[in-house]
């Protein structure tokens, strides 16, 4: 499928889904394919050319640690900064909305036992608020099985990890 329909595809399926639709089953189906498609290519070429750092730069098939750089257009500090997986905490939601319990599970591992905030960067509160406090706090949601409807991506073994990483990262924030 070309990247111009996958594309259409894409905003097909949002625009559907927020006025409702006749659509065929099959035709919601297979748009659902097209966007989970478009999910793993993105998410694939983040793990295999720059996780654990913070993003992907598609092009150079290389990475960044960019967290310092989102909102900081002056000097970005990055001396003191490691990344923290920001795409991948960032994609922690994604990874269970699309139902993918298995790389859900070994994602939240991961980032419950190898992420920590213990570096001394500036860093946009917004860009940090969304995408890592709002990924953490989300992911913390499915994995306990406290989210309605998504009991499925309930994690027998996870034990508040990303909670407690959410809440560190909230206070090193007010500080």
């Amino acid at each position: 499928m070309s990247c111009q329909r996958r594309w259409y595809a894409l905003g097909s399926v949002l625009a559907l889904s927020c006025i409702g639709s006749a659509m065929e089953l099959a035709e919601r189906e297979e748009l659902r394919e097209t966007v989970r498609e478009m999910f793993y290519h993105g998410y694939g070429s983040y793990k295999k050319y720059a996780f654990p750092h913070d993003e992907l730069k598609p092009l150079s098939r290389s990475y960044t640690d960019s967290l310092v750089e989102l909102g900081n257009a002056v000097l970005p500090t990055r001396e003191h900064y490691h990344g923290v997986a920001l795409t991948m905490i960032d994609a922690l939601d994604t990874i269970a909305v699309i139902g993918d319990v298995q790389e859900f599970s070994w994602a939240v591992r991961w980032v419950g036992s190898n992420v920590t905030f213990d570096q001394d960067a500036d860093v946009s509160v917004f860009e940090t608020n969304i995408r890592v406090l709002g990924g953490l706090l989300s992911a913390h949601l499915l994995a306990s099985g406290d989210c309605i409807g998504a009991e499925h991506m309930a994690l027998d073994w996870y034990n508040g990890e990303l909670l407690h990483l959410a809440a560190d990262l909230g206070e090193r924030l007010l500080s």
